[in-house]
């Protein structure tokens, strides 16, 4: 199986593999951004992980740096086939419904059942001893896509592809065959650990969350609140 040199890979760094590496994260718009210098990407309805690949062995961290590994046991047969000795693979652990859509419900009461879980994963920040984080996001998915070529589109381990440009329209197909959003990053932005606006997340569903403080029982006898 043919490896990448990530020696000739943009921007990469030689460096020792991080033992955490915090995730970058998306800040929720109103509507996706315009332009061509942005990729779009289906939301998963999931749990947000960084699997760290290291001889053979994969580890789960989960986005608050919780070592989640015993959870995806499952997964470490198809990882172990990727063509790299170390690499940090970012993506979202989910459980997909008869017609391919992530389902949180679905991934909450399979934990612990052997139900078949899917890594979806969308980025490459470490591959073979060098660090990607200041590699574009553009080439990164190039190198991820070449990664993960020989991996099935069905099986558990998953490129998650890309549009470029025409999010307002992305956005719209996505929300009728009933995803929960999508993410639109930056082509040309490097990997920061940080939450900002090189990526941002639109939710097709807009809801807001309450806290109810107090209330005064109805006076007539009618069930709810007064």
């Amino acid at each position: 199986m043919t490896r990448i040199d990530p020696k000739k890979i943009s921007g990469a760094r030689k460096t020792a593999m991080p033992d955490f590496l915090p995730p970058q994260l998306a800040t929720l718009a109103k509507e996706p951004p315009t332009g061509d210098g942005w990729l779009h990407e289906l939301k998963f309805d999931g749990y947000r992980m960084h699997c760290h690949l290291n001889k053979g062995k994969a580890r789960f961290w989960s986005r608050n740096g919780k070592d989640w590994t015993e959870r995806f046991l499952s997964l470490e047969k198809p990882l172990k086939k990727l063509p790299a000795t170390t690499a940090i693979l970012d993506g979202e652990i989910v459980v997909v419904d008869p017609k391919g859509r992530s389902s949180f419900q679905r991934l909450q009461q399979s934990m612990g059942s052997g139900a078949a879980l899917v890594f979806q994963v969308f980025d490459v920040i470490y591959l073979d001893g060098y660090l990607l984080t200041r590699t574009p996001l553009r080439e990164r998915k190039a190198v991820l896509e070449e990664l993960l070529s020989k991996s099935s589109s069905t099986g558990p381990v998953r490129y998650s592809d890309h549009i470029e440009g025409n999010g307002a329209q992305f956005f719209k197909q996505a929300c009728e065959y009933g995803i929960e959003g999508i993410v639109s990053k930056m082509a040309d932005s490097f990997y920061e650990s940080t939450r900002n606006k090189n990526w941002l997340k639109v939710k097709c569903n807009k809801r807001q969350e309450f806290v109810v403080v107090g209330y005064t029982p109805s006076k007539k006898g009618f069930p709810g609140f007064g």
